[in-house]
């Protein structure tokens, strides 16, 4: 059964964990914690999967390797 919603920090943790697997900083927890605009949640996201230099893409490298797997395993 899913998890009931959560505060805004708890959300920002996750979001960070579970995307880029790092918590967040005390300046990004300060900077979400007071953004007041009602979509603050949706462009986090969309923000954590963004690329970035030296960040990889969530899945990118697990792609990359089914995509040589099968490039090199099916011919």
């Amino acid at each position: 059964e899913p998890s009931g919603p959560c505060d805004d920090a708890t959300f920002l943790r996750r979001a960070m964990l579970d995307t880029i697997g790092a918590a967040p900083t005390e300046s990004e927890v300060v900077a979400f914690l007071s953004d007041r605009s009602g979509d603050k949640r949706a462009r986090l996201v969309e923000a954590l999967l963004e690329p970035a230099p030296g960040r990889d893409v969530p899945g990118d490298s697990l792609l990359q390797r089914a995509r040589l797997f099968f490039a090199y395993e099916w011919r």
